[in-house]
């Protein structure tokens, strides 16, 4: 049944939550025959003078008719279309006067319900597994609106129904919003997870926060269009930006072989702490590079060493006017060198009748311990 009711926003009391688990229909109480009716606050009950905040007091009797109940007042009138208070539950009456059970009831665009016994049910109500809830003090039905229940936030749509799920929300103004109510009903604030993606409701309102780069928890996060948290490489205009697998921005930090600072952009074409990251941001290390069946040795920016020594990984070498790495005998100004097979710089040992110094220089006219070396750098064997 679709019931059409007064339009309710956001209404925010301390109400005391029954819980989820409604206790069951309340015996019916000993009826007597006094009615106590009052007014004021919305709530139509009998002889009352509108305005009036005075208690007045009738007599009657409860009439079975018809197998219903009905209930005749002293003067011989019956309750019609109205509401009661008897003995501290109210009741409900149609327009034959026959009292309501187990069904809904109208007054003025407001829906009440009434349980087996007649009493009007208040607070948590599920039915055929929806549920509603009723004013504890008025018991009128929430509908189209926010409730605050025991500090958690619910919503009501236009049938009464606990909201669950995704709810899209626009205001009179043309202002919209996205919210999300957990299958028991309370509304999400903060970090919502759902599946594989992470949302971020707002903590005051509830409202999804959406193409926004946000600033939560010490740490900088870019929500979609669709309010998703995002990973992995972002663009904006010419900037190239980086969220790790926990949706935070890199900043002033190594992401693999990429380098944000910062302001978290991607640094290119420079020197980061001795190590260079290139045009596209990447950081390559030095590397030796094999070409025609000749070695050289690429630096982290590309260049590569020509005509001079290198000292690469503890070992000296020398790359010639092309940059390829020198075997054998070399001499660079008026000193020989001898690189061997794998490059290195001979140092401070014999090759053959050939002695290098620690600065791998060949050794010429000078006493090698007991063996003396020419002008040549050969060793001149009987030398006195």
């Amino acid at each position: 049944m679709k019931k059409s009711c007064v339009k309710l926003v956001a209404i925010s009391m301390a109400v005391g939550l029954l819980g989820f688990n409604v206790p069951s229909n309340m015996q019916a109480q000993e009826i007597t025959n006094t009615i106590t009716s009052k007014s004021g606050d919305g709530i139509a009950l009998a002889n009352e003078d509108e305005g009036s905040d005075t208690e007045q007091v009738r007599y009657g009797e409860w009439v079975l008719v018809n197998g219903r109940y009905k209930f005749q007042f002293d003067e011989g009138d019956f309750a019609v279309n109205e509401r009661l208070e008897i003995n501290g539950k109210t009741y409900a009456f149609d327009k034959y006067g026959y009292m309501i059970t187990t069904g809904w009831f109208q007054e003025d665009k407001f829906w009440y319900y009434f349980d087996k016994n007649g009493a009007m049910h208040y607070g948590w109500l599920q039915l055929d597994s929806k549920w509603y809830y009723f004013d504890l003090e008025y018991g009128y039905m929430y509908c189209y609106s926010w409730a605050e229940i025991d500090g958690d936030t619910y919503s009501f749509d236009e049938n009464g129904v606990m909201d669950t799920g995704w709810y899209y929300h626009e205001w009179d103004d043309g202002d919209s919003a996205w919210f999300y109510y957990y299958p028991n009903g309370k509304e999400a604030r903060g970090w919502l997870q759902i599946g594989d993606n992470w949302y971020y409701m707002d903590p005051e309102d509830g409202s999804m926060h959406y193409n926004i780069v946000e600033y939560i928890d010490n740490g900088n996060y870019y929500f979609t269009e669709n309010g998703t948290m995002y990973k992995g490489w972002l663009q904006y205009e010419d900037d190239w930006y980086f969220f790790n697998d926990s949706g935070r921005m890199v900043m002033s930090a190594w992401a693999d072989d990429y380098y944000f600072d910062s302001n978290g952009i991607m640094a290119k074409d420079t020197w980061i702490d001795g190590y260079y990251v290139g045009t596209d941001g990447k950081y390559r290390p030095a590397q030796w590079v094999q070409t025609n069946g000749k070695w050289w040795y690429k630096h982290q920016d590309g260049s590569h060493t020509s005509n001079d020594f290198e000292l690469i990984g503890g070992q000296t070498y020398y790359f010639d006017e092309n940059g390829y790495m020198v075997n054998g005998w070399k001499q660079v100004g008026t000193n020989w060198y001898y690189f061997n097979e794998s490059g290195h710089m001979l140092k401070n040992q014999w090759l053959g009748d050939y002695y290098f110094g620690s600065d791998g220089i060949m050794a010429t006219n000078t006493w090698i311990g007991n063996y003396y070396v020419g002008a040549d750098g050969k060793w001149i064997r009987d030398y006195q």
